[in-house]
């Protein structure tokens, strides 16, 4: 299979300061650590991103906030011109957010102001473009609320939110707030559209589509899910046009008469590598155009087929926004902070921000190359350092690469989110090519060469409501793909360490966001390499619903627990006995290197040594958290420590004075 995409590289040289460079200029940090003279060197930011989320048109402005908080505090909202490609203003606003640090969800325009739907904010704030005042404007949700769809129509921003699944309305002028309903028993209200009468609310898995009356004060409103089609119910971005309700969902842009269902239309999409739909935009003309997500392919809804008319912004993480600039132009922006024209007809003009808009990056994931470089996975970007030479490249990739594993050659491989997606770096130019995907799952957690059958061992998750993880093995000889569902059933996988010709895999019963649905408590197992045959499977507490880690240690497995949380225990698979090592304060990751266990729990901010006599030995303690998953140590086979992040700053940890 090949999925061969060209990718967007940087190569910077490191330098002391601020800007866009990655400064490596070792910096001794200070941490209160257990033991005081033990303390970790840091090298400036680890990586930049210019990651987005939610993005809007105003005039020829285009404005776009953050994914995340930069710093941790504060929401950065970017003005760049769409005539001329340049950012024309930038500011860090301090607007709180979600514990999780997440930024500016969604905008909208009403053509003079700017709305923003945070992540973890119920109000939602307004930008005015000519004098660049940002105002909590009006309280529209509950406690923590997430955004997920906004819309202006006549004198009212229509929304979407989560956890509550709901559709609500603000006034423009009077910001009376009033409340349609419920979506489904989903808790994403992921996509909505306004009709002349009728308002219309889409939501994830497990899907549904409901309508309810403008005007109507009928809470209940009309399940309209069947009229998408046998097998199709979860929307994910949705457009009235003529009367007709067009739905994105799966890999079809369907369309309807939402009054009865008739006029159904489902238009396939054209390319494998569109994943799905995730912006629709109806022009002047009364056109609607679609843009796919991964593929970047923008095409055009005709009676009863897709047609392409141009390819915007391929190895994007999703596209943010999609709409007509003027007559015959569209526009859109992507998750990378990317923006874009496309005369109809002719090939876009793209425009990057990130070299004066960028900020400082949480970690996805980091190794210790056997070069001697550092290789970090960001926020749709890959960077490597070479402390030695002080340089840095950083190479653009789709979404978010959760886990990096070097094999054979010095070939460094990455299991991306979403829909996993394995990609080949080529080490010596960090070009990269998309080679497999591991069908029916979404979210990789772990990866590791098993290197007697030259193969990647993949765990992952399902798509976002769903339970079932894999499993999956990818022959690195023709990257053919075998993905296993059976070895963890009604489980999603996230522990695995790889020993010699046997994978240990720890499951979660609550899968991606979902509830529990297996009886009985999570399990772990271990597979035959050599076969992929399962040799056994056990769960060793009744009271575990997730395992978040599993490492074998001279012929005892430990497991972190994800629920309850922070647990450490040592099972015997001889004995079926399980003792409690200790608590640690909450899950992270957990790496081996010879005897020496280590745990690293981000949100206490810890660094343990777990010891042969099984006691907790914490090493560094208060370690800023730099990283976006659970922490991965990068041990160095030529020094006693593990490299990481220290706040947002790659770092050196050593274990030893």
């Amino acid at each position: 299979m090949s999925l061969s995409h060209p990718s967007r590289r940087h190569v910077l040289q490191l330098a002391a300061g601020g800007g866009a460079a990655l400064s490596l200029g070792a910096v001794p940090a200070t941490a209160s650590a257990a033991r005081p003279q033990v303390t970790p060197t840091t090298y400036g930011p680890a990586i930049l991103t210019a990651a987005m989320r939610g993005a809007t048109r105003v005039g020829s402005k285009v404005y776009q906030t953050t994914r995340f908080l930069v710093d941790g505090e504060h929401l950065r909202i970017v003005e760049a011109d769409l005539d001329t490609g340049e950012v024309t203003w930038f500011d860090d606003l301090d607007v709180p957010g979600s514990a999780s640090g997440a930024g500016g969800l969604m905008m909208a325009s009403d053509g003079a102001h700017a709305y923003v739907g945070m992540a973890g904010n119920p109000t939602i704030f307004r930008l005015d473009p000519q004098t660049h005042d940002f105002e909590a404007w009006a309280e529209a949700g509950p406690s923590g609320a997430w955004w997920y769809d906004m819309a202006i129509s006549g004198d009212w921003l229509y929304l979407s939110s989560y956890p509550d699944c709901t559709v609500r309305r603000v006034h423009l002028s009077t910001k009376e707030v009033q409340t349609y309903g419920v979506v489904s028993e989903s808790m994403y209200a992921n996509s909505l559209a306004v009709a002349d009468e009728h308002v219309y609310g889409g939501a994830n898995a497990p899907g549904g589509i409901r309508e309810w009356a403008l005007e109507s004060t009928d809470t209940e409103g009309r399940d309209i899910t069947d009229h998408l089609g046998e097998d199709r119910t979860i929307p994910i971005k949705m457009a009235i046009c003529d009367g007709l309700l067009y739905v994105g969902t799966g890999k079809f842009v369907v369309s309807f008469d939402p009054s009865d269902g008739s006029q159904q239309v489902a238009r396939p999409l054209l390319d494998e590598k569109d994943r799905y739909v995730d912006y629709l935009c109806v022009t002047e003309d009364a056109t609607v155009y679609a843009i796919a997500r991964t593929s970047g392919n923008i095409y055009r809804c005709d009676a009863d087929e897709l047609v392409k008319v141009g390819q915007a912004l391929e190895d994007d993480g999703q596209n943010n926004f999609l709409g007509e600039y003027e007559p015959g132009v569209l526009c859109g922006t992507g998750d990378s902070g990317r923006f874009w024209t496309m005369v109809l007809g002719q090939e876009p003009e793209v425009h990057d921000i990130v070299e004066v808009a960028g900020y400082p990056d949480r970690a996805q994931d980091l190794i210790r190359h056997s070069n001697g470089t550092i290789w970090i996975a960001g926020h749709g970007a890959t960077a490597v350092h070479d402390l030695t030479a002080e340089t840095s490249v950083r190479v653009e990739n789709f979404g978010e690469i959760k886990a990096l594993q070097e094999v054979g050659g010095g070939v460094v491989y990455g299991a991306v989110y979403p829909g996993c997606t394995i990609t080949r770096f080529d080490p010596e130019t960090v070009e990269h090519t998309d080679v497999a995907v591991l069908e029916g799952q979404y979210r990789p957690s772990l990866m590791e060469w098993d290197q007697r059958r030259n193969q990647l061992v993949v765990v992952s998750g399902p798509h976002v409501g769903a339970n079932q993880g894999a499993v999956s093995f990818v022959d690195l000889s023709d990257h053919s793909v075998e993905v296993r569902t059976d070895y963890l059933p009604d489980q999603s996988v996230r522990g695995l360490h790889v020993v010699d010709d046997i994978a240990y895999v720890a499951g979660d019963t609550y899968g991606e966001a979902a509830d529990p649905v297996r009886e009985g408590p999570a399990q772990i197992a271990a597979i035959d390499l050599r076969t992929r045959e399962l040799l056994w499977r056990a769960a060793p507490r009744e009271d575990v619903a997730s395992y978040e880690r599993i490492i074998w240690r001279e012929g005892q497995l430990y497991l972190m627990t994800r629920r309850p949380n922070g647990d450490l225990s040592r099972y015997d698979p001889e004995t079926e006995e399980t003792t409690l090592v200790g608590q640690l304060g909450g899950y992270g990751g957990m790496g081996i290197t010879g005897r020496r266990l280590m745990t690293w729990v981000h949100w206490e901010l810890e660094i343990s040594h777990i010891t042969t006599a099984d006691e907790i030995r914490p090493l560094y303690s208060e370690v800023t958290n730099g990283w976006y998953n659970n922490p991965r140590f990068a041990f160095d086979p030529d020094r006693d420590g593990t490299w990481g992040m220290y706040g947002l700053d790659l770092a050196w940890f050593p274990f030893r004075a």
